[in-house]
């Protein structure tokens, strides 16, 4: 791997990792039904745990547990999201936080992941993501 092409590795992981805090910080603002909580707390709370560590297949796996119980989570959504982004798969990232955005269209987590996601990709798609998420702020 050339010097280019590693630094730019480096600002990639640079730059999910702050994703992943910002992300981390805003997930308990997504509102529940009583009766999704206690089940999706407890894998949540796994899925948090295991994208802070930055093991990333263990959140992919744990998040997706989470959806087979509670697929309308939008939180699950987005770590799923967050942990495809920590290993490097930006078209899977951007799929997690689209269905995000499906069940929770003004989700800030989810809407904040696939801007970026989609700009580091160079896609259309993150103008108006951006504008979106500047709506919200």
């Amino acid at each position: 791997m050339n010097a280019t092409a590693s630094t730019r590795k480096r600002k990639g992981q640079r730059a999910t990792s702050l994703l992943a805090c910002l992300l981390l910080m805003l997930l308990p603002s997504c509102p529940l039904k009583a009766d999704q909580k206690t089940a999706v707390d407890s894998s949540l709370a796994g899925v948090i745990v295991a994208v802070r560590e930055k093991r990333f297949d263990d959140a992919l796996r744990m998040s997706r547990e989470g959806l087979k119980s509670s697929p309308g989570d939008a939180r699950l959504w987005t770590l799923e999201g967050m942990a495809y982004a920590g290993l490097g798969q930006p078209p899977a990232a951007l799929a997690a936080y689209q269905h995000a955005l499906k069940v929770a269209p003004r989700y800030l987590p989810a809407l904040e992941g696939a801007a970026q996601t989609a700009f580091q990709q160079g896609d259309a798609a993150a103008r108006p993501l951006l504008m979106r998420v500047l709506e919200q702020r």
